[in-house]
């Protein structure tokens, strides 16, 4: 009896943060502080075409390699690329192109053997944070020095092992205590939402004009996105998801990566705003199911969580969204 009211009541506070996850999604402040992030990026491929006498395609071309899983907020084209850089797209367009261009462009120009020596002259031209930069460098090169047993070069650096991965990182760490990946990474086919687009718009959702556009292998009816939690559920092992179910705060999927990287984005992009960072982390990771608030919460510190603080939801009932304009963001 009492497991089941547990659920209840966490099925309850999940479909809150759902809301309150798609009420962020279009709110001002948020989409403001996501797009100064994008602006970074463009900044800086911009730059790099210009100096490097490549064309604006090329660029875009290396980003838009086909991505491991369809997460939300992928475009079908370079020309949906290019639009979405220029302000075209939603948060999850724009975080998931952030996340691309980092991956795939500035991982590479930094270390690895595609390394170019004039990646942070053009960093710095775009408006980046250096200290940030070479702080978040050295942390690589330091890993790939423990990794590989010998003094490692800047091409030797691995750009998804050592640098983007951030093993080294406490939040990293505290991912891989709570997660438990309960299926094959290979089986990409059974990763599909199972949620549909009525029942996201019934929550407050909204879609782009890239994502009416894109379906997935169930139908057009469903999301066309994976669900993080049909591969991945908390540890029921970890102290930390132990710790959270006696609180009764809810977690999803464990602690998150996706959120300790944009958080590492937006200070080297030189985006100094570290609760719109967090909302925006929200309004991505919330209305797609990926992450609970509180798992979002905790990956922007640099260490792990003594102990895990309980949410106050004051109540569990729908969302007012014109109630929620009245008020700052912060005091929602």
């Amino acid at each position: 009896m009492e497991s089941n009211v547990r659920n209840s009541w966490t099925d309850r506070a999940m479909a809150f943060e759902v809301q309150l996850g798609n009420f962020l999604f279009t709110h001002p402040w948020v989409r403001e502080c996501s797009s100064r992030m994008r602006d970074a990026c463009l900044r800086y491929i911009r730059i790099g075409s210009l100096n490097r006498g490549r064309s604006l395609h090329e660029m875009l071309f290396r980003i838009h390699r086909p991505v491991e899983l369809p997460f939300a907020g992928r475009v079908g084209s370079t020309l949906d690329l290019f639009r979405v850089l220029h302000g075209e797209g939603s948060i999850r367009e724009e975080q998931c192109v952030v996340w691309r261009v980092f991956s795939e462009l500035i991982a590479c120009d930094l270390v690895g053997g595609m390394r170019r020596d004039d990646s942070l002259e053009i960093a710095e031209r775009a408006g980046f944070n250096l200290y940030h930069l070479e702080g978040w460098l050295t942390d690589a090169a330091n890993h790939a020095r423990a990794r590989t047993g010998w003094d490692t070069a800047w091409n030797q650096v691995n750009p998804r092992d050592d640098f983007m991965r951030m093993d080294w990182h406490a939040i990293r760490k505290l991912q891989d205590d709570t997660r438990l990946i309960y299926s094959s990474m290979h089986q990409r086919q059974r990763y599909w939402s199972l949620g549909t687009r009525a029942e996201h718009l019934a929550s407050g959702g909204s879609f782009s004009r890239f994502e009416t556009r894109l379906s997935g292998p169930l139908g057009p009816g469903r999301l066309p996105w994976v669900d993080a939690r049909r591969f991945a559920k908390p540890n029921p092992v970890s102290p930390v998801v132990q710790d959270a179910e006696r609180s009764r705060v809810p977690m999803v999927t464990g602690v998150s990566g996706v959120s300790m990287h944009m958080h590492q984005f937006a200070r080297v992009l030189g985006v100094d705003d570290p609760i719109g960072v967090r909302l925006v982390a929200a309004a991505y990771l919330l209305p797609i199911r990926q992450h609970s608030f509180y798992e979002i919460l905790v990956s922007e510190g640099s260490a792990a969580p003594d102990r895990v603080e309980p949410l106050v939801y004051r109540d569990l009932v729908p969302i007012d969204h014109e109630r929620l304009h009245i008020h700052s963001v912060s005091k929602v």
